[in-house]
């Protein structure tokens, strides 16, 4: 697998946990309602990831945007670290971070 092939791998496996759990938590209780706040903030600056990508930015930009997407799973994941949600849940959310966390390294070496 080419760097660039790892790479378009690790957005598309964030993006889809993001997804993953922005479908599947309800709303219902503030506990819920915060942490999709900070499940949608990490999916805007995954659009915005993809997009500087795609717009073949310079290197300084798409590592500043995937710099952002890391800081924002983040906080979700040290969120859903403190609160009541299910192990499934938190799992799919730290996966997402790590994996940002991931994608910075391999976005300098490319």
């Amino acid at each position: 697998m080419t760097q660039t092939e790892a790479i378009a791998k690790m957005v598309l496996d964030i993006d889809a946990f993001v997804q993953a759990v922005l479908k599947s938590i309800p709303p219902n209780k503030p506990w819920q309602r915060q942490l999709l706040l900070h499940l949608s903030e990490a999916d805007r600056h995954m659009q915005v990831l993809r997009m500087v990508i795609a717009m073949d930015r310079e290197k300084q930009e798409i590592q500043d945007a995937s710099d952002r997407l890391s800081k924002a799973l983040h906080a979700a994941d040290a969120y859903a670290a403190a609160v009541r949600g299910d192990a499934q849940t938190k799992a799919a959310i730290h996966i997402a971070h790590q994996l940002s966390r991931q994608l910075l390294p391999a976005l300098a070496n490319s």
